[in-house]
């Protein structure tokens, strides 16, 4: 792929988004996306799965981009991957492929998908339970969330949902 096509090809769909052609700037962004250009994955997938430009959501589309970009290292399509697996959408229900894609957004440092594996270790989802770990996660999430509110909040209701279920085992091993 020659570079200077791809910039050219780039500028062309950024001065149409600009004017607010996004029907005329799709199919530009599509090719460089599939010349492996990951900031056109990464817009694709923005495009089709989170209405970016105003676009409706399209999950099979959305799915494409998002495992182009996710390949590429992306965290966001990573985790955007991953419940794309997990509730099925632009693909088929794969629970273990969903906790793949939340495993390696978590090990890249993303906080949401750290508190989500923790729920995946929670509830059994795509892995064996493991309280340990999921309080390990959640911890983890809380650490890496920092001012993001919702996280916080997030992590910290699913950690005392996992202290709670790792007491109550306690107290059930007690009293056999």
């Amino acid at each position: 792929m020659d570079q200077q096509l791809l910039d050219q090809l780039k500028t062309e769909y950024h001065a149409l988004l600009e004017q607010g052609r996004l029907s005329d700037a799709l199919p530009l962004i599509r090719q460089a996306a599939h010349w492996a250009d990951e900031e056109s994955q990464i817009l694709a997938e923005r495009i089709y799965l989170h209405d970016a430009y105003g676009h409706l959501r399209q999950d099979l589309a959305g799915y494409e981009y998002a495992m182009l970009a996710a390949m590429n290292g992306d965290v966001t399509s990573m985790y955007d991957l991953a419940f794309l697996y997990r509730d099925g959408k632009g693909t088929v229900h794969d629970a273990a492929k969903a906790f793949y894609w939340l495993t390696k957004a978590a090990n890249a440092g993303d906080a949401r998908a750290m508190d989500e594996l923790g729920l995946c270790y929670l509830q059994a989802r795509g892995v064996a339970r493991d309280l340990d770990q999921a309080v390990s996660l959640f911890e983890k999430a809380r650490e890496a969330g920092g001012q993001d509110a919702d996280l916080l909040q997030s992590a910290n209701r699913h950690l005392f949902m996992a202290q709670k279920m790792i007491e109550k085992e306690k107290n059930k091993k007690a009293e056999d």
